[in-house]
């Protein structure tokens, strides 16, 4: 059956026939010109060859991507008849690698087409092809074939179907460059597909090849004997394990938190706990959260919260519907910009006197808001939503933000206006709802 075709049926039975008189790459036989990769795509062996260009149709709809795109895979970029020329012992002298590169460099990154069963994650090529990208900086998305419908963004009037889901590393061509619909459209990727990665122990990945995790793990682990036996416990093989974890998990903890509450019992806060460890355990700059099908409040949001690392300079903790207090944020010291925007039944932030260095502060439509306290010690603050909240005066600790240049605020709030607004108003540009 076509749907069951796996790349090694694809490598036996068409790639090395179709190549055995040229003796050559496949990539070499059907193209007419050189193809520099845009997109690495990481990937097993194992998955269904139709579930796989699913994903990468899906990819490049997803980012707007033209018919000049072009996306290095091993089995048909590799000449199978003389891998050792791809494949060295040294992985960084080999053409995954330079591979990686060159598309980081045209402006792309780094795929990772995870199968239903998520094997990839346990297989050492994939798992050194992550850290690479990870601990380099490249743009990585994740991508499972998952046929599902999705409600327009823009028109909600009715949905499309499509026929794989992602998860990006920043907002999408599709999602406008919105992180809100980023959010809504990575909330149908399957969890399962992705605990393998924020479990991921990088030294137990297996490899076809024994040489080539030998190769490996001393690789990562800075040993210049590559063929010798690799150690089973190495810091570098613990940091780049936090870095996988962590970033993937950051990058679904919407996901998981819905999963987590609609299991029963152990299941769900096994799933959570999962999540939150790697969270805390990474190094994260940025995570974006949408919580509005959450059904659960201030216990939950206090949970995240707390296992938030204190590396984050930016926390998008928004459409919390049943939060009534904001958790405690104080130990993220080093926070820029906090979006907490539809948090509709909030009444109280935290106290905000402890992020010195934020600089965004967006508490659009949180219609019940009716305190804020430590505003006065946002020596930095530039840019403040207060737009649509229940606060019935300007609190005065707007007066004592030097950095302040944009202010939102309800009209009502301003009614009477206190006497130094009228100096605000010469520094701010202030806009009123």
């Amino acid at each position: 059956m076509p749907e069951t075709v796996v790349l090694h049926d694809a490598c036996k039975y068409l790639i090395k026939p179709a190549t055995e008189a040229r003796q050559c790459a496949y990539v070499e036989l059907v193209s007419n010109g050189r193809q520099l990769p845009n997109w690495f795509v990481s990937h097993w062996w194992g998955e269904a060859v139709c579930q796989f260009i699913a994903c990468l149709e899906q990819h490049r709809f997803d980012h707007r991507l033209d018919q000049n795109t072009f996306y290095w895979v091993c089995a048909y970029a590799n000449n199978q008849w003389h891998l050792s020329e791809a494949v060295t012992s040294d992985p960084t002298e080999t053409s995954f690698f330079k591979a990686m590169l060159i598309a980081t460099q045209s402006g792309g990154g780094t795929v990772s087409v995870v199968d239903t069963d998520a094997v990839n994650y346990s297989r050492i090529w994939c798992d050194f092809e992550v850290a690479t990208t990870l601990q380099k900086g490249y743009k990585y998305d994740i991508y499972t074939a998952f046929e599902h419908e999705l409600e327009r963004i823009m028109d909600t009037d009715f949905t499309v179907k499509r026929i794989a889901v992602g998860i990006t590393n920043a907002p999408a061509a599709i999602d406008g460059g919105h992180a809100i619909y980023k959010v809504m459209r990575e909330r149908v990727f399957p969890t399962h597909c992705l605990a393998g990665a924020v479990t991921v122990s990088l030294e137990k990945g297996a490899s076809s090849v024994k040489s080539d995790r030998r190769h490996i793990l001393n690789s990562i682990a800075g040993n210049e004997d590559l063929e010798g036996e690799p150690p089973t416990a190495n810091p570098e093989f613990d940091r780049l394990n936090r870095l996988l974890r962590g970033k993937v998990a950051c990058n679904t903890l919407s996901l998981a938190t819905e999963r987590a509450l609609a299991e029963e019992g152990e299941v769900g806060q096994t799933v959570l706990k999962q999540w939150l460890d790697a969270i805390s355990t990474s190094e994260a700059k940025e995570i974006l959260l949408n919580m509005n099908h959450c059904k659960n409040g201030d216990e939950l949001a206090c949970q995240i919260a707390q296992s938030l690392p204190t590396s984050l300079t930016v926390l998008h903790f928004g459409s919390f519907d049943n939060l009534l207090a904001a958790p405690s944020f104080h130990h993220l010291v080093n926070l820029e910009e906090l979006r907490m925007g539809f948090c509709v039944n909030m009444q109280k932030m935290s106290d905000l006197s402890a992020l010195t260095h934020l600089r965004v502060l967006d508490l659009w439509c949180c219609h019940a808001l009716t305190e804020l306290p430590g505003l006065a010690s946002l020596q930095k603050l530039e840019w403040l939503n207060l737009g649509k909240t229940a606060l019935t005066s300007l609190p005065e600790g707007l007066r004592e933000l030097p950095a302040l240049r944009e202010l939102s605020v309800s009209k009502a709030v301003c009614d009477p206006k206190p006497d130094w607004l009228a100096e605000l108003e010469g520094r701010v540009q202030v806009t009123y709802h």
